[in-house]
């Protein structure tokens, strides 16, 4: 129905509230199944241009033309990684855009949670959780890489060892990977972590102060966006810097 954002949000909820990543795999044949169906339906109604249209949705749909992608988005907390992947998974092809790999959302899954309620367990942030994240983050970056569909990699990668893990396996699997970094002011910082709410990051100012105390400056390999622009306008460099845009 023309809305490629809704349908992207969609997509990204349920695969992060269910994991079930298999479902990449086949996803083009079910959505031209899907949509067949509707176009049954449709028809059956009387209703001609409905059915047209989602004729036209189930042949794109077979012809979809897969992507093994990953672009990974770091930064600090507050730096807006997480609004810039939400603009950028639906630009990304294949309909419905990039499967969207946010590690606040990851966490709160592997913890019984939804993306929006908080974590009160300190267990939920120690090194072993952090890890068990990471984990299951590339896990699931993997499973997208096989099904050949693009993934966003949202996380604020400040440790050299994750993304020396990140970095070693996508060449061990021969995965493309683009890698930027938004890089905003402490001040703007400070600002947007202390307006939050209801968002999947529990990252309060102590947590943002912890990360600044340990902070070297943007990682070497990685591209450097101004944090202080638009999230729309960060996922346009991103975009045009890396030819992203649907063929």
């Amino acid at each position: 129905h023309h809305h490629p954002r809704a349908a992207s949000h969609l997509f990204n909820r349920y695969l992060e509230a269910t994991s079930e990543d298999s479902a990449l795999t086949l996803w083009p044949l079910l959505l031209a199944l899907r949509a067949t169906i509707r176009g049954m339906a449709s028809a059956g109604a009387g209703s001609r241009a409905r059915a047209a249209r989602y004729r036209e949705v189930a042949e794109a749909a077979i012809a979809i033309k897969k992507r093994r992608l990953w672009v990974a988005i770091g930064g600090l907390s507050g730096s807006g990684k997480s609004t810039v992947s939400r603009i950028l998974a639906p630009i990304l092809y294949p309909a419905p855009g990039a499967l969207w790999l946010r590690s606040d959302g990851i966490r709160k899954r592997l913890f019984g949670r939804l993306p929006e309620e908080r974590l009160e367990n300190p267990d939920a942030y120690a090194p072993a959780a952090h890890a068990r994240t990471y984990r299951r983050l590339l896990s699931r970056a993997r499973f997208a890489a096989h099904a050949g569909w693009p993934a966003i990699l949202d996380a604020t990668w400040i440790h050299a060892g994750t993304r020396d893990r990140l970095d070693d396996l996508a060449g061990h699997l021969d995965i493309p990977l683009l890698r930027f970094w938004i890089d905003a002011a402490p001040k703007t910082l400070r600002q947007r972590v202390a307006d939050r709410q209801g968002e999947a990051s529990d990252a309060d100012l102590k947590v943002l102060e912890g990360q600044l105390a340990q902070w070297q400056g943007v990682p070497p390999g990685w591209t450097a966006l101004p944090g202080e622009e638009s999230p729309q306008e960060l996922a346009e460099r991103i975009v045009t810097a890396a030819n992203l845009a649907d063929k």
